[in-house]
C-alpha cells in the first residue's frame, strides 16, 4: 500500500474502503505484524490532529507508529493534494470502513472483540456474528487513566482467552486511544496471536442507525462538520471553532516542512539559491 507522509503519520493512499479491507483481511495481512503481534488502525480527522499536537504529545508519538492510518477529514486530503506527486486519492472514514470490514469478518468467520459505550450496541454486534464478544466500561473522565488500568486488568484474561484477530474500540478521544495504548502494553509480546486494534469512535452507532450521519452532499463537500455542529452545537462547538483554527496553524507549519514549499518561500523572500 502506498503511503503519504503528513503530520508525522503515514496515511494509506487507498482508492476506497474495499482496497483497505482486502489488505486487512487477505493474503497481505501478515505484513502488519512483522515487528509486533499488535498493530493499530486509526482514522484521524483535523480535530484529532489538533488535539494530538496541542494536548496529547505522548499519544501523538505512539500513534505515529500505527500500521494503518486513514484520513477521516477532508482538510487532510486537501492539504495532501498540494503535493501533486503524492496526494491522497480519497477520504476514508471509520464509519464508511467499518461496514465493509465487518461484513468480511463475518464472511470469513474471524473473531472480533469490541469495547463499546453501550450494552445494546454490543448485543446487536453479537446477534450479527457469533464470533463477537464485547465489554462496556463505566463512564470515566478523559483523565481516568487509573480507571482504564483497573478496567482492562479485570478483562484482559477474557480478551487473551478469546484471541481476537480484530479488536474495535468505539468511545471518544482521548479515551479510546488511552485504552488502545494500555492494551498494547498488556498484549504486545505476551500472547500467541496477532490482533489489529481499531479506534473507530461513533462508527458502530452510525452503523446501527443510533446516530444519523450527514447527507452525502455534506460528506463529499467536506462540510460534514457543519452538519454535526448543527445537530449538537453545545457538544461540538469547541471542536469546530478552536479545533479548526488550531489545525490550520499546524497545517501551515506542515506545508513549510516540505522541500518544494520551503524552497518556494525562500525564493519569494529573495533568499533562494540561483
Amino acid at each position: 500500500m502506498k503511503k503519504v507522509p503528513l503530520f508525522g503519520f503515514e496515511f494509506w493512499n487507498a482508492s476506497d474502503e474495499e482496497e483497505v479491507v482486502e489488505f486487512l483481511t487477505g493474503a497481505r495481512r501478515p505484513e502488519l505484524f512483522i515487528r509486533d503481534n499488535i498493530n493499530f488502525l486509526i482514522t484521524p480527522n483535523a480535530f484529532e490532529i489538533a488535539e494530538y499536537y496541542t494536548r496529547y504529545g505522548q499519544m501523538l508519538r505512539f500513534f505515529q507508529g500505527a500500521g494503518v492510518v486513514l484520513a477521516d477529514g477532508m482538510p487532510i486530503v486537501w492539504l495532501s493534494k498540494l503535493n501533486k506527486k503524492n496526494a491522497l486519492k480519497n477520504r476514508i472514514t471509520g464509519s464508511d470502513l467499518f461496514p465493509v470490514l465487518w461484513e468480511r469478518i463475518k464472511q470469513d468467520n474471524k473473531k472480533a472483540f469490541f469495547i463499546v459505550c453501550d450494552h445494546s450496541i454490543g448485543q446487536k454486534l453479537k446477534e450479527e456474528h457469533p464470533l463477537a464478544e464485547y465489554i462496556v466500561p463505566d463512564f470515566f473522565p478523559d483523565n481516568g487513566d487509573a480507571y482504564i488500568e483497573k478496567f482492562l486488568d479485570s478483562h484482559i484474561e477474557e480478551i487473551r482467552a478469546f484471541q481476537p484477530e480484530y479488536l474495535f474500540i468505539g468511545i471518544t478521544l482521548p479515551k479510546q486511544q488511552k485504552i488502545a495504548m494500555r492494551l498494547h502494553h498488556l498484549l504486545s509480546g505476551k500472547v500467541g496471536f496477532n490482533c489489529l486494534i481499531a479506534t473507530l469512535g461513533a462508527s458502530f452507532e452510525f452503523y446501527f442507525g443510533l446516530k444519523k450521519r450527514a447527507p452525502a452532499f455534506f460528506q463529499k463537500s467536506g462540510t460534514e462538520w457543519l452538519y454535526r455542529f448543527w445537530q449538537e452545537p453545545r457538544r461540538t462547538w469547541r471542536r469546530y471553532t478552536i479545533g479548526n483554527l488550531v489545525f490550520m496553524r499546524i497545517a501551515i507549519k506542515e506545508l513549510f516542512k516540505r522541500p518544494e514549499w520551503s524552497t518556494l518561500n525562500s525564493n519569494k523572500n529573495g533568499m533562494g539559491q540561483p
